[in-house]
């Protein structure tokens, strides 16, 4: 009896010590729990918050860096560039001009005949009310052929220009040159020297601009190639006006005049 009492003495104290521990584990976990549903509570708490950061669009880029999608500008169409034809025979018969130039937009008024004073005093009456952008110039070949000196036929064409350009200040004027044709070869100085008067004034991108067609209607030669004429030696026949009007179109295309104008 003493004996067993004794031994019950000596192993009361694991049973205290394990019962100690399971409340310290107790408390610990209890603890970690709680401690566990406060943060989950905290971030079910922030949701809508942390929706809304991820829903926000991305910072702009700073100032000066290059869009990625080039910026196209908006245009509202316009007609192309209005290309008025003028002068004298060499204009008027050159009844395949709107076909030979395109996809330029011109208007032939060209008329028979006519000399440079002639033209002055028609551009006067005309620019005004077709308003072109482009005037395309052959004239003076008659006027040497009725004797009027080279220096004045060029004053008139810088009348000419003075006049269209005080209508339309904007206007660009191309003298083409005059050419030398077989049944007026006697000339060919006099309108060489016209020509060349007018190259002189002229710049590439200027009012006053020139072209050159004799040059290409020579072919390399220093007199006319009548196979290039009608039979009366004056008027270009279908291959000549195929070269005059390639030379004339080329230049145009070259300068712009087929481009529609964005505003």
């Amino acid at each position: 009896m003493g004996a067993r009492l004794a031994h019950a003495a000596h192993a009361r104290p694991p049973r205290q010590i394990w019962r100690v521990l399971r409340i310290l584990v107790g408390s610990v976990l209890t603890a970690v729990l709680l401690l566990g549903i406060g943060a989950g509570v905290g971030w079910w708490s922030r949701l809508p918050e942390i929706a809304v950061t991820r829903a926000e669009p991305p910072l702009p880029r700073s100032v000066g860096t290059p869009s990625p999608k080039p910026i196209t500008a908006i245009c509202t169409p316009q007609e192309k560039p209005l290309i008025l034809l003028t002068g004298s025979s060499t204009v008027d018969e050159w009844k395949s001009s709107d076909t030979d130039l395109k996809p330029l937009r011109t208007e032939n008024i060209g008329m028979g005949a006519t000399t440079m004073k002639d033209q002055l005093l028609y551009v006067r009456r005309i620019i005004p009310t077709v308003e072109p952008d482009v005037i395309v110039l052959y004239s003076g070949a008659n006027d040497v052929a009725i004797g009027t000196k080279p220096a004045d036929v060029v004053a008139d064409v810088r009348a000419f220009a003075d006049e269209a350009r005080q209508h339309l200040p904007n206007v660009v004027i191309y003298f083409v040159s005059i050419n030398d044709v077989p049944a007026r070869a006697r000339n060919g100085k006099e309108v060489d020297a016209v020509s060349a008067a007018i190259a002189a004034l002229a710049t590439p991108d200027g009012p006053l601009r020139f072209i050159d067609t004799e040059t290409p209607l020579l072919g390399g030669g220093s007199a006319p190639n009548a196979a290039l004429f009608r039979p009366d030696g004056i008027h270009l026949n279908t291959d000549g006006y195929k070269i005059f009007s390639k030379v004339i179109r080329d230049r145009l295309l070259a300068d712009g005049w087929d481009e529609i104008p964005c505003v």
